[in-house]
């Protein structure tokens, strides 16, 4: 991950970083995470990205008011429950909530509303 400051305070093992631009690992391509804002814990598993993140991959582009990334064995995920805009090839939405396997770059999105308009 790139970032324009990156502030570690030791007695807690925690960080928070300005102007973050993440490559996540991922099967099926780049995805990138952008936010202005992230916490986290060094050598920890997960983290917050905060005051508008947008992610992007080959499927298309979420944009968030804050999303969680967390790690694990199997893989990892990006998720939201701030509401979410999705714009990918033939479609855009907006939904409540999101769940983004980074790993197979497969979403799942709850209280959905088309562009048009209406539920689907």
């Amino acid at each position: 991950a790139d970032a324009k400051t990156l502030t570690w305070r030791r007695e807690a093992s925690t960080f928070t970083a300005a102007d973050v631009v993440a490559r996540l690992p991922s099967k099926k391509g780049e995805v990138v995470m952008r936010a202005p804002r992230l916490d986290g814990t060094l050598g920890g598993d997960a983290f917050e990205a905060t005051d508008g993140v947008t992610l992007t991959s080959a499927r298309g582009e979420a944009q968030s008011p804050r999303a969680r990334y967390t790690a694990t064995p199997e893989g990892s995920t990006v998720t939201s429950d701030a509401g979410v805009r999705f714009s990918g090839p033939g479609q855009k939405l907006t939904a409540n909530t999101f769940q983004f396997d980074v790993t197979e770059q497969h979403a799942t999105f709850t209280g959905v509303e088309t562009e048009g308009g209406g539920p689907r």
